[in-house]
């Protein structure tokens, strides 16, 4: 798993974390996929409603001091080509914008929670996903069953946003983008996803799913009782 986490400097706060499971996939022969087992459509708390057309998603992340609020995402420059050696090249960029206004009153309780004072961070865990539709497995884990190929650009900053409370306190809102494509083959079926979190930093579940060793099911990028969290589109 790859975070980047930005903290403290000085007397400036600036925290933000955004979960990134960047992980190259070793070259190989191309093994069996797992049996249809339709794993990700089965999964109570997922909304099939991801949009890849420029237009804005909306979900819902944990937020030190001040629990759930919505961000937004969009998805630009998507792309889903057939290569002469039969591969699948999906493409596209990705931008995670916080987008809300922070008030003062949400300022102070942020840097005055424990989480925050513990780790200088505000939570706000979000992501992309590539998972398995069939079997909920991490597509982006090195020797995943599929021999699916997953590499991005990097986080960048796009813009950012400060805000402050009534006591000098400053907390900054990061807006971030990355390139995204996936090298896969004909009859694999993918979810390509967004996505939040239940927690203010990775679960046990979270971390066993980055090293492919968990489904998504067994994740805090997700609920069952809020289906504004997980944001999927299935392709193929």
């Amino acid at each position: 798993m790859k975070r980047v986490t930005l903290r403290r400097s000085g007397a400036q706060l600036f925290p933000v974390m955004i979960l990134l499971l960047c992980l190259l996939v070793i070259p190989g022969a191309r093994p069996a996929m797992a049996g249809t087992k339709q794993y990700m459509k089965k999964l109570k708390g997922i909304s099939w409603d991801l949009k890849t057309n420029g237009k804005t998603t909306t979900f819902k992340t944990k937020y030190a001091g001040i629990g759930m609020h919505s961000c937004k995402v969009k998805i630009t420059k998507w792309k889903n080509q057939l290569t002469p050696t039969d591969a699948k090249v999906l493409s596209f960029r990705i931008t995670l914008d916080p987008q809300w206004k922070m008030t003062k009153s949400q300022v102070h309780k942020i840097v005055k929670s424990g989480h925050y004072k513990s780790t200088g961070e505000i939570g706000g865990l979000c992501g992309y996903y590539i998972v398995d539709y069939d079997t909920g497995e991490n597509l982006e884990v090195i020797g995943n069953s599929a021999g699916v190929e997953v590499y991005d650009s990097g986080w960048h900053v796009k813009k950012s946003k400060t805000y402050r409370d009534n006591h000098g306190h400053k907390v900054k809102l990061n807006t971030y983008y990355t390139d995204v494509t996936v090298t896969y083959y004909p009859g694999d079926v993918l979810a390509v996803g967004v996505a939040g979190s239940t927690a203010l930093k990775p679960t046990g579940g979270d971390r066993k799913f980055a090293n492919g060793k968990k489904p998504f099911g067994k994740t805090s990028y997700f609920s069952k009782k809020n289906k504004k969290i997980a944001h999927f589109k299935k392709v193929q």
